[in-house]
């Protein structure tokens, strides 16, 4: 499609003038109407010269080899797809060992804690067999220093 140029560039105040946009219409009506003339192939290079230039072509091969290529630009497409989800399952094995590592932690600390109760258990224990043992002497002693402060 071949555009006119107007003779002259209109300054502001024609640009937006309301009266002229009836003429713009008709000359956008124009230049849509306007045929576009058309040059075919051969006005550029004679019929033999061009059987020299381009060998004859079977369409169905054409064809299917620009389906073969859209459906392989398809495929590694969908190829391309694969990078992040590689990516999330490498942050994935992280984050499930970082958990593995932290619930051994946890059972680890689990086993200490219960070692050292059974250890206070223990002391305690004992404190209260020295405890009875002291206390019992302690008696004896006052028993012995005065008879009259037996308990009964």
């Amino acid at each position: 499609m071949m555009l006119r140029r107007p003779a002259k560039q209109p300054n502001q105040s024609e640009v937006f003038n309301v009266r002229d946009i009836d003429s713009l219409e008709d000359q956008i009506g124009e230049l849509i109407s306007q045929e576009v003339p058309r040059r075919s192939l051969q006005d550029y290079a004679p019929a033999t010269e061009l059987k020299a230039l381009v060998p004859p072509i079977d369409i169905g091969t054409v064809t299917a080899e620009a389906v073969m290529t859209q459906y392989e630009a398809a495929a590694k497409t969908i190829e391309a797809m694969k990078a992040p989800l590689q990516e999330w399952t490498k942050e994935c094995q992280t984050a499930l060992a970082d958990l593995q590592a932290a619930m051994t932690y946890i059972d680890e600390t689990a086993r200490r804690f219960r070692e050292i109760g059974e250890q206070t258990h223990q002391r305690i224990q004992q404190s209260s067999v020295a405890i009875a043992e002291v206390r019992k002497t302690c008696d004896e002693v006052r028993t012995k220093i005065d008879p009259s402060l037996v308990q009964s």
